[in-house]
């Protein structure tokens, strides 16, 4: 089942909440379709070898893609984007799969990119406005797929439709945000704190699709510090909201976070 039956089946749509922030989405147009002959997926194909979570201090057998996948299943609805954290080179492709838990999906074709893509793209992925059509209940995930000098990576991320997940479900679950808390320290750097569950891999962070460079960020198995102070480009003057997502071993998880500025002259400003 190709993308253009995902097409058919879905809507596009962006909920308000993520509308605050303008993306540098990526253009369709410097994506192009695989060529004759080149690598093809079937129904499945992509889903049969979607990577297991990694178990909680372990790291992953599968690379990391350099990017996380942001979904936000609110009242039905999902938007879903794949963010990059890197730099991914021109002639690199670029898969999606949809996975139900009973073991349907929905694979796409892969699509090749054109030339170089910088770190902070946002790739919008297919948008469901309802999951009626589609499935009614159950685990529903979103595999991205790059594949970079023929070395395959992934960024994968879940939700629950019509389902809710226990604390026995969550103690699979990695990585996991439970909370996340900002504050000034002592040398007045903005710093949030986001707890959860995490692995022995180094995490990769974005704020809608601002990237915190692995200098600006300290992690524990518990926990990680973000300095807001020291990622380019964000604005640390006006009340924000944003997807806040961690990728580890291939792997993503998003929350919505809202950013409330402190008293002006009270903090650094991020670069």
């Amino acid at each position: 089942m190709r993308a253009a039956i995902v097409a058919a089946c879905i809507t596009l749509s962006i909920p308000s909440i993520w509308a605050q922030h303008s993306r540098r989405v990526v253009s369709r147009g410097s994506l192009t379709p695989s060529a004759a002959g080149s690598r093809t997926f079937q129904r499945g194909a992509l889903a049969s070898r979607v990577h297991k979570r990694a178990s909680a201090g372990a790291s992953a057998t599968i690379g990391q893609a350099p990017g996380v996948v942001q979904l936000h299943y609110y009242n039905g609805a999902l938007t879903g984007w794949f963010v990059n954290t890197r730099s991914i080179p021109k002639g690199s492709s670029i898969a999606l799969s949809v996975i139900h838990d009973n073991g349907s999906a929905i694979d796409s074709d892969p699509l090749t990119l054109d030339s170089d893509l910088p770190p902070g793209q946002s790739y919008l992925l297919p948008n469901v406005s309802s999951f009626g059509d589609l499935w009614s209940s159950g685990v529903v995930t979103y595999v991205v797929y790059v594949t970079i000098n023929g070395q395959e990576t992934q960024a994968a991320a879940d939700f629950a439709v019509g389902a809710a997940r226990n604390y026995s479900d969550l103690q699979n679950v990695s990585p996991l945000i439970t909370s996340a808390s900002q504050a000034i320290s002592s040398a007045r750097d903005v710093v949030l704190t986001i707890r959860g569950a995490f692995i022995a891999d180094a995490p990769y962070v974005a704020l809608d699709d601002y990237i915190v460079p692995a200098s600006a960020m300290t992690a524990s198995p518990r926990g990680i510090d973000v300095n807001l102070s020291r990622v380019p480009g964000l604005d640390l003057t006006t009340l924000w909201e944003f997807a806040l997502t961690i990728g580890q071993g291939g792997w993503s998880h998003t929350i919505v976070y809202r950013y409330v500025p402190a008293a002006p002259g009270t903090f650094n400003l991020a670069p």
